[in-house]
């Protein structure tokens, strides 16, 4: 019967990227059309919704997004090796 050594080597899965640059921060949408109008009153733009505000920055949405947006790490890998070490006659 052969003598055989084993090695098993755990491989560590790599860290997670930085975050990415964030993007420009939104403009407000559009407000919204006037409700069905009823006699008496008129109908008139002005009594449109309001326009929304501008978005946030990443920094006032999110002020660790540097951290919570970081990616993953990667998984652990494994490899195994083997070494034959002798026979017997």
């Amino acid at each position: 019967m052969p003598l055989v050594q084993t090695w098993n080597y755990i491989v560590k899965g790599g860290r997670g990227g930085d975050a990415g640059d964030p993007g420009k921060r939104g403009e407000g949408g559009i407000g919204g059309a006037q409700g069905k109008q009823n006699d008496p009153c008129p109908s008139r733009d002005e009594y449109r919704g309001s326009d929304g505000p501008p978005g946030l920055s990443m920094d006032e949405a999110d002020p660790k997004w540097e951290t919570n947006f970081k990616g993953k790490d990667g998984y652990d890998g494994e490899a195994d090796q083997y070494e034959l070490t002798g026979v017997p006659s």
